[in-house]
């Protein structure tokens, strides 16, 4: 991680071993065994139609054009302010091989535009310790071992999710080992995630995530990467029937004097099921839902005063036949059962100038495209390919 100056010289959410750029000031204490990092965010959503956020119908970090059988408004104009992707973060480091790190935002996508309502969300909580020179266990809810690259983009929370990016938070070890360009890395994890009061499938499941990562620096400015994730989960409560989840990945980024392209693309298999942020969502019915996806995106910075950045992305349901919709009931409601999209597309431009140092205004717009799995009822009533254009500004001060 770099010191206690920022780095503006690319959006990198992950802060892993593999990309550790940001616009927030990251930190490692220098003297005295605590540091804090973050960045406050206002900024202004416009949407020519309805937009979702991880299916939720909202701007709060849009991830698709809305589901028509779902949002009943879906073709109106509407806009939104927002604040809730704000960020703040502490280390500690009480001895030199060892730190932990809590990181938070607000954002809570049952709600479109919170204000006091908003609340704290634990975004990553875990503990850093260096066995030796090269070799450092990590142990807690950090970002996907798999995915180590995020996209150009100020919509933080929502950026290439469900477009082409999958990989999210785990609560999971991790061991991490570098030897001369190469870096090799192995986690296991909790395969999802359980907000209710009962032990479910995943708990029943047994079984963590199995992860691995080989990566390789190229030159100066350009690494490459391969990774893998898997297990096996349990689809029903009454037996102990089981089905595969896991998702291949691979993974590029190079930069110039005044640019840099990140990339990565993906197959995968009820990822959705794994906690993670893609189509496919598998169930005992359904249990072998397969998927694919990729993201590009660059960004230009000539100097320190402003840059373009631009991008595309894109995740798809192979057989869109054996897949659920996201809703149930003859009033939709979402059932909890993935997002319910065929396809998902997203393309991306926008600029940021910087007022100070640490103080940027920023203007971005995004096209969606998204093609839901509409159920015979719905899809008499409404067409299943659906879009959406959005522009987010505001300003973005790091700290």
């Amino acid at each position: 991680m770099k010191k206690t100056t920022t780095r503006c010289a690319a959006i990198s959410l992950l802060a892993l071993s593999f990309t550790a750029t940001s616009y927030a000031k990251d930190c490692a204490p220098a003297e005295g065994p605590f540091c804090f990092y973050g960045f406050l965010m206002p900024m202004i959503s416009l949407a020519t139609e309805g937009v979702e956020s991880f299916s939720q119908p909202n701007q709060s970090a849009f991830t698709a054009a809305a589901n028509p059988a779902v949002q009943a408004n879906r073709i109106a104009a509407r806009s939104s302010f927002q604040i809730a992707q704000s960020r703040m973060g502490f280390v500690v480091k009480p001895e030199p091989k060892t730190s932990g790190r809590l990181e938070f935002d607000f954002i809570d996508f049952s709600k479109a535009s919170p204000t006091t309502a908003a609340l704290p969300r634990v975004r990553r909580a875990l503990i850093e310790h260096a066995l030796s020179e090269t070799t450092t266990l990590r142990f807690g809810q950090d970002w996907d071992l798999v995915s180590p690259l995020a996209p150009h983009s100020y919509n933080l929370v929502g950026h290439y999710f469900q477009s082409g990016d999958v990989a999210f938070m785990r609560i999971q070890a991790q061991l991490l080992a570098k030897s001369g360009d190469w870096e090799h890395a192995i986690a296991i994890g909790l395969p999802g995630s359980n907000n209710g009061a009962m032990d479910g499938l995943l708990e029943l499941g047994v079984m963590p995530t199995f992860a691995v990562r080989e990566s390789v620096k190229v030159g100066v400015k350009s690494k490459l990467a391969l990774s893998a994730i898997a297990t096996q989960l349990r689809r029903n409560v009454a037996n102990g029937r089981q089905m595969f989840a896991g998702a291949l990945m691979a993974s590029a980024e190079t930069a110039g004097e005044a640019w840099e392209l990140r990339s990565e693309a993906y197959l995968g298999q009820n990822t959705f099921n794994l906690g993670m942020l893609g189509l496919a969502f598998g169930n005992d019915t359904l249990p072998a839902v397969k998927e694919a996806g990729a993201f590009v995106t660059a960004k230009y910075k000539p100097d320190a005063v402003w840059s373009l950045f631009a991008g595309v992305g894109g995740s798809f349901i192979l057989d869109p036949n054996a897949m659920l919709s996201s809703y149930t009931g003859a009033t939709p409601a979402l059932a909890g059962t993935g997002p319910g999209l065929e396809r998902n597309l997203t393309a991306r431009v926008g600029g940021e100038y910087f007022l100070t140092p640490s103080l940027n205004f920023f203007a971005e717009f995004s096209g969606l495209f998204s093609r839901h799995h509409l159920q015979a009822a719905e899809l008499a009533k409404f067409s299943k390919d659906v879009s959406s254009w959005v522009m987010q500004t505001g300003l973005f001060l790091a700290f």
